[in-house]
């Protein structure tokens, strides 16, 4: 136990010592970077108009019946056919 106390005792002092620097001499104005963030644009223009790209998606895309749309497998109702076993089979 006493070995441990003083193994202890020498990692708190062997710890390094941190400078404290002015934060005034670190400081820098946000100011600045926004100028020049404003001129980029983040999402380029494309090279297809946007108006004419949306009608030829109308005119591509099939009409959809309008009937009643299919049933899930799990609402239908289906019976289970159970096989009977053969009286001289054997499971070994």
């Amino acid at each position: 136990k006493i070995a441990r106390k003083e193994s202890l005792e020498n990692k708190k002092n062997n710890k390094p010592e941190v400078n404290q620097v002015a934060n005034s001499d670190n400081k820098v104005t946000i100011d600045d970077y926004r100028e020049e963030d404003e001129d980029k644009d983040p999402y380029p223009p494309c090279d297809v108009p946007v108006g004419e790209e949306e009608e030829e998606e109308e005119e591509d895309e099939p009409e959809v019946p309008a009937g009643p749309r299919p049933r899930r497998i799990s609402e239908l109702n289906m019976k289970e056919k159970i096989a009977p076993i053969p009286e001289g089979s054997a499971f070994f």
